[in-house]
Order: structure tokens, then C-alpha cells, then sequence
């Protein structure tokens, strides 16, 4: 992995999985989605790494994952009027 400034990483990707969680994609063909799937910048760069590496990568991005969940259950409920101004905007 890069250590020092600033990079530019552009990748063209192809979904890889569904839509969402559990979707079946019934109607995808399987060699596109296998070619995808080979095609997966994430996969390509893992494989780049060593195992430990990679492990190490995905302990740190599973921290950083836990610590934005518990900081969020420990935050106040949004009052309705802000929450809602954050989705919605009035039409201009």
C-alpha cells in the first residue's frame, strides 16, 4: 500500500453484486456478472496485497465501521423538523 500524499484512484466498475441485500438477480445473466466480478477493482487490488496486509486493511476498516455505528446509536434522535429538511427541500 502507498504511504505518503495525496493519490487519484478512478475505477470503472460493473455492479458486482444486487441491488440490495439478498436480491437474486433472477434476471442477470451469470457469465456477465462472473465477468464483473473478475473485473472488481477492489479484488484486483486485495490480490495485489499479502494476507496479512489485506487482513490488516479489512481490521481497520472494520473498527473505523463500529466506531461510526456506536457514535451514531449514542447520538440524540434528529428533531423532526431537522431531519425532515434533510431530505426534503421546498421547490424552487
Amino acid at each position: 500500500m502507498r504511504k505518503g500524499g495525496p493519490a487519484i484512484l478512478e475505477c470503472l466498475t460493473a455492479r458486482v453484486g444486487g441491488h440490495y441485500e439478498g436480491d437474486p438477480q433472477r434476471g442477470r445473466d451469470p457469465a456477465e456478472q462472473a465477468a464483473a466480478k473478475a473485473r472488481d477493482p477492489v479484488e484486483i487490488a486485495r490480490a495485489g496485497l499479502g494476507k496479512a496486509e489485506a487482513e490488516q486493511i479489512d481490521h481497520e476498516v472494520a473498527e473505523e465501521i463500529a466506531a461510526a455505528v456506536a457514535f451514531a446509536r449514542a447520538a440524540p434522535e434528529p428533531a423532526w423538523d431537522d431531519a425532515i429538511a434533510a431530505v426534503y427541500t421546498a421547490a424552487g
